[in-house]
Order: structure tokens, then C-alpha cells, then sequence
């Protein structure tokens, strides 16, 4: 019965994927059209500073929580759909209401992650290396829910979700290992979230 259960657990997941990535790419190839303007700049030789990273990616996949379970094998598939990109201090990588189409592993460099809130002050986040960002897109399609600011000089590893899922959907063991820890990991950062709202709140009562 257990391993009746788990087959049709990789059975929905795979067909999950599946949906997903049809979704992403539609009819009209939109998949092939994602925005560039924030991290797309030219250096002063005119080349592109977006590259791919292959390995630059895999060197650092292992530290992610998302990926801990993941073989060296495996990482390197993920590494292989990564592009190295730069920016510069002050410079927005993505805005609140972006689509979202892609996520990050910040590899250097700080970035400031700012979520509004409703007639309150905005909850304000920086984040290190070695860190994600943008992953949510992943489960749900839609708009960005906070806008992401470069602190300093940063590089990140940016991976396209539509050649992400198709990776996942190809191979059901990632896939199975990366929502079991995206889980995990969205409802830490559920309860943290929660117990800071609930802290300030309580603090604004005793002003």
C-alpha cells in the first residue's frame, strides 16, 4: 500500500510539472520572451554580462537547503540551466507586480527584499550568500509579492522557471526532493514571518 501511495504521489507530481511547463511555454512561445530590462546591461566592450554559468552554479547549489538532498550529478544538470549575472549597488533586480519568471541563488553581495504592507510600514529583509530568492513563482504563477534591490555589488545565479519545471518534469527523483524541501522551507519562513508581525504589533501597542 505504501508503495501504491507513493507511486501516485510522483504520478500527480509529474503531471503537476507537466501542466506547468505547457503553461509557461504556451502557444504563442511566450516562455522565450521574458523580461530582461532590469538584468540584461552591456559592459563598455559591449558584451553582455549574462552568461552562462554551468559549474559556477553547481559550486555553491549544495549549500542551498533546496538542493542538500540533490547528487553531485544532479546538480550539475541544474547548474547547466543557470546564466551568471552582476549588478551594481542600488539597481533592482526585480519589482513588486513583475512577472515571475525566474528565480535566484545569490552567490555574492547583499540584496534587500521589501514587502509592503497595508497602512503599516513595509517588512524589510536583507539576505546573504548563500541564499534563494523568487522561488514562489515556482508553485504559483503570478506577480512578484515584494521587490528585490541589489545592497552592494552582487552576483546571482539566475535559473528560468520554464527550464527549470521542464527539468523537473523530466526527472521525478528531483522533483520529488525539491517540493518536499520547498515546503519545508516556505513554512519556516511562514512561521518567522508571523512571529515578527506578531512582535511588532505588540511593540506599536507600548509606544
Amino acid at each position: 500500500m505504501e508503495n501504491l501511495s507513493l507511486l501516485k504521489m510522483q504520478a500527480g507530481q509529474s503531471n503537476f510539472l507537466k501542466e506547468r511547463v505547457a503553461s509557461k511555454r504556451g502557444a504563442s512561445g511566450a516562455a522565450e520572451q521574458w523580461s530582461l530590462r532590469n538584468v540584461r546591461k552591456q559592459d563598455n566592450d559591449g558584451s553582455d554580462n549574462a552568461t552562462q554559468a554551468g559549474g559556477g552554479a553547481a559550486m555553491h547549489l549544495h549549500q542551498i537547503d533546496l538542493f542538500k538532498a540533490y547528487t553531485d550529478d544532479q546538480i550539475r544538470r541544474i547548474g547547466d540551466i543557470a546564466e551568471t549575472v552582476d549588478y551594481a549597488p542600488g539597481e533592482v533586480i526585480f519589482n513588486l507586480g513583475d512577472r515571475s519568471e525566474e528565480f535566484y541563488l545569490l552567490e555574492s553581495g547583499a540584496v534587500q527584499v521589501e514587502i509592503p504592507l497595508p497602512e503599516e510600514e513595509n517588512i524589510i529583509s536583507i539576505l546573504h550568500p548563500v541564499n534563494i530568492f523568487g522561488e514562489v513563482g515556482l508553485l504559483e504563477e503570478g506577480d512578484r509579492s515584494a521587490t528585490v534591490t541589489a545592497q552592494e555589488e552582487v552576483r546571482v545565479q539566475r535559473i528560468r522557471n520554464s527550464d527549470f519545471l521542464a527539468l523537473m518534469a523530466a526527472h521525478p527523483d528531483m522533483a520529488a526532493k525539491f517540493y518536499r524541501a520547498l515546503a519545508q522551507i516556505l513554512f519556516r519562513r511562514l512561521t518567522k514571518t508571523t512571529e515578527r508581525l506578531v512582535f511588532y504589533k505588540i511593540a506599536l501597542a507600548f509606544q
